[in-house]
């Protein structure tokens, strides 16, 4: 944090304090405010989750059809 005079020296008028208090103020608040999330961020997200669960699903299906055939063999003799 770069360090700014808050207190008035000998020569620093009190106005000038005051304009580095507003902006040190103005910097601690800024840094905590969260920014809204676009619309495109918002739908490239939405995009993101509907190809996750369309993966999920393909694997899920790819695992039961594998069970699936070893169920169907009727033993360890083929």
């Amino acid at each position: 944090m770069s360090r700014l005079l808050v207190f008035p020296s000998i020569g620093q008028p009190k106005s000038s304090s005051f304009v580095q208090l507003h902006a040190l103020v103005l910097k601690a608040a800024s840094s905590s405010i969260v920014k809204q999330t676009s619309a495109t961020q918002k739908k490239k997200v939405e995009g993101l989750v509907k190809a996750e669960k369309e993966r999920k699903k393909s694997e899920k299906m790819k695992r039961s059809a594998v069970k699936q055939d070893r169920r169907g063999r009727g033993g360890w003799d083929f």
